[in-house]
């Protein structure tokens, strides 16, 4: 499954790591100010966000609009509803060791758990990086 860029190509998490490995600045802005990793955070794409984190995208950047990731992935929240029926898993094989339980795998993909993760991972909104740096500005001018 793939994800869509931009331009509305398809594009693979192997695409994206080959892309990488090739050079591909993923610090390179779109016009709107957004990289790679604010797409990956809008659809709340884990392991795409992890890819270009691994390969050092910042998290924290902000865009033409003052938004980080992770406030485009909190203004995209996906309908959950539509997503029970899809993971769905049939509880009957709890015999097998290390089989998930349905509630786990729900719990694991939730949007939820996504933005808890991306917050584990340092991302801030910007609303949180215009408060630092003004806290900032006041210790450095405070006597």
């Amino acid at each position: 499954m793939g994800m869509k860029t931009y331009e509305g190509y398809e594009l693979s998490c192997s695409a994206l790591k080959f892309l990488i490995q090739s050079g591909a600045d993923i610090h390179n802005p779109d016009k709107l100010g957004r990289t790679p990793l604010f797409l990956a955070a809008m659809k709340n794409k884990k392991y795409y966000v992890e890819t270009l984190l691994g390969a050092g995208a910042n998290i924290n950047t902000v865009d033409n609009s003052g938004k980080t990731a992770l406030d485009w992935s909190l203004e995209n929240e996906p309908d959950t509803g539509s997503h029970f029926s899809i993971l769905e898993i049939d509880d009957s094989f709890d015999e097998f060791p290390g089989r998930k339980r349905s509630q786990e795998v729900l719990e694991e993909h939730s949007f939820t758990h996504f933005i808890e993760w991306l917050r584990e991972q340092g991302a801030l909104t910007g609303e949180e990086i215009r408060a630092q740096a003004v806290a900032e500005k006041a210790s450095i001018t405070a006597p």
